[in-house]
């Protein structure tokens, strides 16, 4: 059985913010992934972003003590999402500046592996 376009509530937001999209590339995991919104800029298209959420997006301004978060969302689910910062499924994937807080009674390396660096990345258990 063929694969159908998407659902008719999803083609404004596809038609929004992919146009070129075809409807065999929406439905192809390689483009999804090959699309993903990885920075502020890429999530700006979606919604306005505060200061200190786009910050922690954003790679340039990342420091030694202000890491950044990881984040890949593909082009379908951030076309399910509300353009609206409390949305759950936004909530989800989008860093939130309190978790950058350490309090005082978490470590900064809870599994004592900092010791057992042989390079940076490489952990010898």
């Amino acid at each position: 059985m063929p694969a159908s376009g998407p659902p008719a509530e999803l083609a404004g937001v596809r038609e929004r913010l992919w146009p070129n999209a075809t409807d065999a590339q929406w439905l192809d995991w390689r483009w999804q992934l090959q699309h993903r919104l990885r920075s502020a800029s890429d999530f700006a298209r979606l919604l306005p972003l505060p200061p200190a959420v786009a910050g922690l997006l954003d790679r340039q301004h990342q420091t030694a003590d202000r890491q950044g978060f990881e984040v890949g969302v593909t082009p379908y689910f951030a076309s399910r999402c509300q353009p609206l910062l409390d949305d759950p499924l936004l909530r989800q994937v989008l860093p939130d500046p309190l978790e950058q807080q350490v309090a005082p009674y978490e470590r900064l390396d809870p599994l004592g592996e900092d010791p057992h660096r042989k390079a940076p990345g490489l952990v010898h258990k």
